[in-house]
């Protein structure tokens, strides 16, 4: 599935550095903060699918 390989590796810091570069400014900030939310509950929820998945099998 191509939508976990997207986040596959995905490193936060190097994420932030980027983020800097693209969108200098405070806003910056509070943009990256939501971005790593989103990257983190993708990541919790692709464990608790995986998971659940052992369970069934």
């Amino acid at each position: 599935m191509p939508e976990q390989d997207i986040l596959e590796g995905v490193n936060i810091n190097d994420l932030e550095k980027m983020m800097k570069v693209v969108y200098p400014g405070e806003d910056s900030e509070e943009w990256f903060e939501e971005l790593k939310q989103m990257v983190e509950l993708y990541k919790g929820l692709e464990h608790f699918f995986h998971s659940s998945k052992d369970v069934e099998g």
